[in-house]
């Protein structure tokens, strides 16, 4: 672990040039990953919060916000994980670096674009939600970390198991979707009436969930702290566990 802390400023420089070079030709620039989650939840709120009836439209552009950012993190992460060993392969051959440092720079890329995603949106929630910035400050900043590590080893987990069996390469985007169209991200979990019980079945949702509650205001800390540490604890197991797989992994890529 002491390697990657000396690392650090390479990860993130790495991961900065990553977030740029999509849109180095463009006028806008990174403002395009604001203006495009921006559009999405305009378009998809209004299509939604009229089939759900929405009565207060405030609470639900913060509800819709929350659950949209969070979940494009999180599939975002995992479905860059499935190839990203391949996309990687001549650097592996070729240099020195452990397979976590592209898991790293994978990582802190999806939260870069998740922070500049968020800038539009904050904006934004900021006149319709202006409570949402206290809820931050008073615990939302610790269901936000959960997210972050959530992605961090799942992705250290997806990385490997994809390489070791390809089907999940393929298998992951379709899980992804029904995940996101069966989970209440896009509306209220009443509105699922009987069925929403379901939502409680989709592990992915629960990352959603804990983040999401912990901004609008419903924070466990209990469960909050509990899920912390888990996930510390796994990040912790998985990471060295991945570096130790390289030549195994490279030979089947």
């Amino acid at each position: 672990m002491g390697a990657y802390l000396e690392l650090l400023p390479s990860l993130f420089y790495s991961a900065w040039l990553r977030l740029r070079l999509p849109y180095q030709r463009t006028r806008l620039g990174r403002s395009w990953l604001s203006l495009s989650t921006l559009l999405s939840l305009v378009v998809l709120g209004i299509v939604y919060g009229q089939l759900t009836k929405v009565a207060d439209w405030r609470s639900y552009a913060c509800y819709l916000s929350l659950g949209l950012l969070s979940w494009n993190l999180l599939a975002g992460s995992i479905a860059s994980s499935c190839d990203l060993l391949q996309r990687v392969r001549p650097q592996l051959l070729n240099q020195e670096l452990m397979p976590g440092y592209y898991v790293l720079e994978q990582w802190i890329t999806q939260l870069f674009i998740f922070l500049q995603a968020s800038l539009g949106i904050g904006l934004a929630l900021a006149l319709a939600q202006p409570s949402i910035f206290q809820s931050l400050i008073a615990g939302g900043w610790l269901g936000l970390l959960n997210l972050w590590l959530g992605c961090l080893w799942l992705s250290l987990l997806i990385t490997p198991l994809s390489v070791r069996w390809p089907d999940i390469v393929p298998l992951v985007p379709v899980a992804l979707q029904l995940s996101f169209l069966a989970s209440p991200i896009l509306y209220y979990s009443s509105s699922l009436g009987k069925l929403a019980w379901l939502s409680n079945l989709n592990p992915l949702f629960q990352w959603v969930r804990l983040a999401r509650q912990a901004w609008i205001g419903s924070m466990d800390w209990g469960l909050q702290a509990l899920v912390l540490v888990g996930q510390i604890i796994l990040v912790l197991i998985l990471l060295p566990w991945l570096d130790r797989q390289r030549w195994a992994l490279i030979e089947r890529l």
